[in-house]
């Protein structure tokens, strides 16, 4: 049987809806069919986003099985984090073909500019869970009782898997993006130009507070804090007299009867 592969195009949110139905979705939790609509919307908005493709395997011309890249959520510190999501059906889940669309995967996200990997498995998918081990995916952990399907609660294992990160890619996709991220990197090269030669100034005054100003608790706790060289942080500003050697203290007044 000769498979090929290739981008998903809108015409495939049927075969994909099927696939899912058979397999129980991204998560393997679901019993029930998402409308049609859902696949196309869902279609759409990966094909606008160059970053979270979605690739299919056809045999003969017949959909068999999808996989894509998913945002991780969060926010802009998460962009170099992408999901794995995929749709294979149970005769191929934990087979060779498995470790190659893993694989193939994990490439894509390489040329993508992503460093980490992450897939939520459910805890009785041990096949698929012993192909993502495998490939080099870790356990993270595990969410107890964190679905419902059938009647019954069920554990999610969270995995990971670490790229290689391109830290220049990074920067520049991330100035690229973000205005704020533009202006942070300019500041600090900035700053580091001028270090180089020697023109760095602090941008800010040292002050020392008085003792007046501060809460009696770090009072308390500065005095009794030492330096390396066993000094205290802060020294009383009232210290009490210290004796002269060889000064002998006066004897106590005798008690009163």
């Amino acid at each position: 049987m000769e498979i090929k592969m290739r981008r998903a195009r809108l015409e495939d949110a049927a075969a994909i809806r099927n696939i899912d139905a058979a397999t129980g979705g991204i998560f393997g939790l679901e019993i029930g069919q998402r409308p049609e609509e859902y696949y196309r919307d869902w279609l759409c908005y990966h094909r606008a986003n160059k970053r979270c493709p979605v690739f299919v395997g056809t045999s003969e011309g017949r959909v068999i099985w999808w996989l894509a890249l998913g945002e991780c959520p969060g926010g802009y510190p998460f962009d170099g984090v992408a999901t794995v999501e995929t749709g294979i059906p149970e005769d191929l889940a934990g087979t060779e073909l498995t470790d190659l669309l893993l694989r193939f995967l994990e490439q894509q996200a390489v040329k993508l500019g992503y460093y980490k990997l992450m897939a939520f498995l459910e805890s009785s998918q041990r096949y698929l869970l012993h192909t993502y081990r495998r490939v080099g995916f870790r356990d993270v952990g595990v969410l107890r009782s964190h679905g419902y399907r059938k009647g019954k609660l069920v554990d999610l294992v969270i995995l990971e898997r670490l790229l290689t990160a391109d830290m220049k890619g990074l920067e520049e996709y991330y100035r690229q993006r973000y205005d704020f991220y533009d202006d942070y990197f300019r500041e600090e090269r900035r700053r580091q130009s001028e270090a180089e030669n020697g023109n760095y100034a602090l941008e800010y005054e040292e002050v020392e507070t008085p003792e007046d100003q501060l809460p009696e608790g770090i009072v308390r706790f500065l005095r009794t804090k030492r330096t390396p060289d066993g000094q205290p942080v802060r020294r009383r500003l009232d210290p009490e007299p210290e004796n002269t050697p060889g000064e002998e203290l006066p004897p106590p007044p005798p008690a009163q009867p």
